[in-house]
C-alpha cells in the first residue's frame, strides 16, 4: 500500500496488520471499526477522513495529513520523526490532531 492512491476508500471492518501504507493517499476514506495495528501511516494524507471506533495502534509522522479529518479512535499511536519515537494517547493524541485541522477523540481503553 506504501504510496497507493485509494482516496474515498471504504474501510469498513478492514483488518490491517504490518501494512506500510507510508506516503499513501487516503483522501476522503471512511474508515469505521477496523483494526490498523502497527500500520505505517508515516507521510499518508487522511484529509477528510471519517474513522469511527478503530483500533488505531499506528505509526504517525509530522508528515502525516490530518487536517479534516474527524470521528473517534482507539489509541494509542507512536509518533516518529525518524530518530525517535513516542506513544501519544487520549487528550494528548487528540491535542496533535486538533493542531493540524482534524477533530477526532481519542478513546482510552
Amino acid at each position: 500500500m506504501r504510496r497507493a492512491n485509494p482516496d474515498r476508500a471504504n474501510l469498513v471492518k478492514a483488518s490491517l496488520y504490518g501494512v506500510d501504507a507510508s506516503g499513501a493517499s487516503l483522501h476522503g476514506a471512511t474508515i469505521a471499526g477496523a483494526s490498523l495495528l502497527n500500520v505505517n501511516l508515516c507521510g499518508a494524507d487522511l484529509t477528510d477522513a471519517t474513522v469511527e471506533e478503530n483500533s488505531f495502534k499506528a505509526r504517525l509522522d509530522r508528515n502525516t495529513v490530518v487536517r479534516g479529518m474527524r470521528g473517534s479512535v482507539f489509541g494509542p499511536v507512536e509518533l516518529g520523526d525518524g530518530v525517535e519515537s513516542r506513544m501519544l494517547d487520549g487528550e494528548e493524541f487528540e491535542a496533535w490532531i486538533r493542531e493540524r485541522g482534524g477533530d477526532v477523540s481519542v478513546i482510552v481503553r
